[in-house]
């Protein structure tokens, strides 16, 4: 079906497409049909949508997913899937962190009911307001604030991802983690480099994240809803410093300044974190200002 598809392009477009235009404008109409050949779950955000990582260059433009969410919130699983659909269109490019928060992550006496909450979580929470705006709720990059337009329903993230990706990056962050399996400490460097020039409002905020951790959900869209052994994904644990990050220039940042910061942390004793499960997230976000994130990254806690 799919040679047929490309045939059918080839000779429809030959007699009408030469030189540049053959060059240019066909790969897109082949790469249509390629598409409409796969099993994919259609949305608006995915029509003639192609974001391709440009690998001439050493940063990309990344986006920061912050889904907030709660255990007992029956529509959240909805939301955490939108995520991993738009995680799994723009490879490597996004970037996801579940933060839950409120009423809907509060433990119910006699449930045996994990808490995923966390103080950076409701600290931020208590900022940005995303659970008065009624979960599950999101930010994209953080775009919007102070209107509180940045609280974006789960529906509408694709869009505004398209639009974060498509900027040219302000900067790029490199991290080089090493963790020490006996003592349980993670030792960083995180080097931020400008590629244009900024204002003194950016800060680094590094934040640790777990996924595959099985765990009770209510799940309106099955039945029965509540779910016991659901898996989540990209669950916040904890700032390695601090809620709101380090300030890295107390004047304007010029284009080509490069910032290396190192932190140490210790995931605290009693926690049942899987280390062989985390990721460490840094983005570097306009405190104070437009709280606008600028560009982020993630890697393996161990590599």
């Amino acid at each position: 079906m799919l040679s047929f598809k490309v045939k059918f392009f080839k000779e429809i477009l030959k007699p009408f497409l030469k030189g540049f235009y053959m060059k240019k404008i066909l790969p897109v109409l082949f790469a249509a049909a390629i598409f409409s050949s796969c099993d994919i779950v259609e949305a608006p955000y995915k029509e003639g949508v192609d974001t391709p990582i440009d690998t001439t260059q050493k940063y990309v433009q990344k986006v920061l997913i912050e889904d907030y969410t709660g255990f007992y919130c029956g529509n959240c699983p909805r939301a955490a899937n939108q995520a991993k659909e738009l995680y799994d269109l723009y490879k490597n490019r996004v970037v996801i962190m579940g933060v839950h928060v409120g009423f809907f992550a509060k433990p119910k006496p006699n449930k045996n009911d994990y808490d995923f909450r966390t103080e950076v979580g409701t600290a931020l929470d208590n900022f940005f307001g995303l659970e008065s705006a009624g979960l599950p709720q999101g930010m994209i990059s953080r775009i919007g604030y102070p209107t509180k337009t940045q609280a974006t329903p789960d529906p509408a993230w694709g869009t505004k991802v398209q639009e974060v990706l498509a900027k040219e990056p302000v900067l790029g962050i490199s991290l080089k983690p090493e963790f020490n399996k006996a003592t349980k400490t993670l030792t960083l460097e995180a080097i931020t480099e400008f590629l244009k020039a900024a204002e003194p409002d950016a800060y680094l905020a590094v934040y640790l994240v777990e996924d595959s951790i099985i765990a009770r959900q209510t799940d309106y869209s099955k039945t029965p809803s509540e779910i016991p052994d659901f898996v989540h994904m990209h669950v916040l644990r904890g700032a390695v410093n601090s809620t709101w990050g380090d300030q890295l220039s107390t004047a304007p940042i010029a284009a080509g300044a490069k910032f290396t910061k190192n932190y140490t942390y210790t995931i605290p004793a009693g926690k049942d974190w899987k280390p062989e499960h985390m990721k460490i997230i840094a983005f570097v976000h306009r405190y104070g200002s437009t709280y606008e994130v600028l560009n982020a990254e993630e890697v393996d806690l161990i590599k």
